[in-house]
């Protein structure tokens, strides 16, 4: 008894009993993104955890940390979005996120559709003070702006956001938009 291969894409090979498998960003073909990364284990001729192949999109994620003394973090910065299709699970966010600093995270994530809302956090044990968090999906032009109006540090936990607008093509030549998405004031990490 044992499994088959938990994605098809041209992968025929048989699990036994016990065996792992590791899915990967590669295990998905034509742009698809697997709904779960990480090892699962073939027990009982059943994987541990269930795995399908989600359509992807690209993103591009700019975070702007609060200009006030003792915004920024250390710590892990990440959030979730959640839309009218589906939702994306974590993604992780690169930058320092010090004190005034404008970070971007370029990626293929799950095609979320529509985006109503973003959960936002520091991790644990992490004082953070976000100002806005911005999202491009470059597949079709839309632009989502998330402010973070409360000015209460994040701790050991998260926000919800909600867009405080969005704009489709061609939101670049919009007077807002070119400010929110110039890149003269990011700091590619």
């Amino acid at each position: 008894e044992g499994c088959q291969a938990p994605i098809d894409k041209g992968n025929d090979a048989f699990y036994r009993n016990g065996d792992t498998y590791t899915v990967t960003h590669e295990s998905c073909s034509g742009g698809n993104i697997p709904s779960l990364k990480g090892q699962i284990t073939c027990v009982n001729g059943h994987w541990s955890e269930q795995v399908s192949c989600l359509k992807g999109a690209s993103y591009s994620i700019t975070v702007k940390t609060a200009d006030d003394w003792f915004a920024g973090t250390n710590g892990e910065v990440y959030l979730y979005m959640y839309g009218s299709i589906e939702n994306s699970g974590k993604i992780i966010l690169h930058g320092e996120f010090e004190a005034g600093d404008v970070d971007l995270t370029n990626g293929h994530f799950v095609d979320v559709g529509k985006i109503k809302r973003i959960v936002l956090s520091s991790g644990r044990y992490v004082y953070w003070l976000p100002d806005y968090v911005t999202i491009h999906v470059e597949d079709t032009d839309d632009l989502y702006v998330f402010r973070y109006s409360i000015r209460n540090y994040i701790l050991d936990g998260s926000t919800v956001l909600y867009p405080e607008g969005n704009c489709s093509r061609p939101f670049i030549n919009r007077p807002l938009a070119k400010e929110l998405y110039s890149n003269s004031d990011l700091r590619h990490k």
